[in-house]
């Protein structure tokens, strides 16, 4: 938050949920049989946890990981150095935040282009895969075919490919 919300001078609270009768101002518990279900104690362990950071109370003194993350957030820049998980990837999208306008073109289209080239290569690699598929296919198929009575309907069944497929395949192991 960066307004003041209530009184306090810690920049972090928490809340946590509880839920009281509003006739008889019971408190509501888990059962036993939810308990062992759940393997939760209390209720307050099933719904949200809340926090509220206020901003504008932190000293800018990092001490810990979500310091560090509150330190960004109210400055936006990075505590030197820092350790939290997350900030290397807001790191590098500072970065490019700060380039300029022919800059950053450089770098989009260079993400396009490693985009594109480790898409040619996963497509190599799957049609490639393919074309072991359809050797091992036509291997399996030819076997079928010499080493039992079944017609070209059953073996293309078995195989999973197309019935004219087969044909062919027996036509080329008679000639």
């Amino acid at each position: 938050m960066y307004f003041d919300l209530g009184q306090g001078s810690d920049y972090v609270y928490y809340g946590r949920t509880t839920f009281h009768g509003l006739h008889h101002s019971d408190l509501l518990n888990l059962s036993s049989t939810q308990q062992k279900k759940l393997q939760k104690e209390h209720i307050h362990q099933v719904f949200p946890e809340y926090y509220i950071i206020k901003v504008n109370n932190f000293d800018d003194i990092a001490k810990d990981s979500l310091d560090e993350w509150i330190y960004y957030l109210k400055n936006n820049q990075l505590p030197e150095p820092y350790t939290a998980k997350g900030l290397d990837k807001v790191e590098a999208k500072l970065k490019i935040d700060a380039m300029n306008a022919e800059e950053k073109i450089e770098y989009q289209d260079y993400m396009k282009n490693i985009i594109v080239t480790k898409s040619m290569i996963e497509t190599a690699k799957f049609e490639g895969k393919m074309e072991e598929r359809t050797e091992a296919n036509k291997e399996f198929t030819e076997r079928l075919i010499t080493n039992t009575d079944h017609d070209n309907a059953k073996i293309a069944k078995l195989v999973g490919v197309e019935e004219a497929w087969v044909a062919e395949i027996r036509n080329n192991l008679k000639g």
